[in-house]
């Protein structure tokens, strides 16, 4: 009868242990995604942009669109 009960509960202790090992996993995996998109986020923000030194001299603006020159 101890033998059995023993057996239940260390059963009972390794799901349990699994059971917490798969949360850790999940929390582990989500965390990693969250930071990869904060990652990525920030180096696509910190792309540099270049300045054209141009002037506009002439507009034209048409019923279906405009042109710059």
């Amino acid at each position: 009868m101890v033998l059995q009960l023993t057996f239940v509960l260390e059963k009972l202790h390794n799901s349990e242990i699994q059971s917490i090992s798969n949360l850790n996993y999940k929390i582990m995996k989500t965390f990693i995604m969250i930071i990869a998109l904060l990652i990525s986020q920030f180096m696509y923000g910190s792309i540099d942009t270049t300045e054209l030194k141009s002037k506009i001299t002439d507009v034209t603006v048409f019923f279906s669109g405009a042109q710059v020159t």
